[in-house]
This record gives C-alpha cells, sequence and structure tokens, in this order.
C-alpha cells in the first residue's frame, strides 16, 4: 500500500504491518477501525 501522510510518502506490506502488530493487543474500537489479519 503506498500513501502520503503529512507530505511524506509511505509504502507499507502487510508483512511488515503484521510484524509491528504481533505483540500489541488490540483497543475497543471508538469511531473506525481497521482489520489486520483476523484482528479488528
Amino acid at each position: 500500500m503506498r500513501f502520503v501522510l503529512n507530505g511524506v510518502a509511505r509504502q507499507l506490506d502487510a508483512e511488515t504491518v503484521s510484524s509491528w502488530l504481533r505483540d500489541v493487543t488490540p483497543e475497543a474500537v471508538r469511531e473506525h477501525g481497521v482489520r489486520v489479519g483476523a484482528l479488528v
């Protein structure tokens, strides 16, 4: 996925995002949610 955030071009792939979030406990969804693998 390629996107621009605050004027800076970024690129992420699923493997990198999954590795960053591996040990992170999801918070409750407040307004918007993002699905990563089987987790929201």
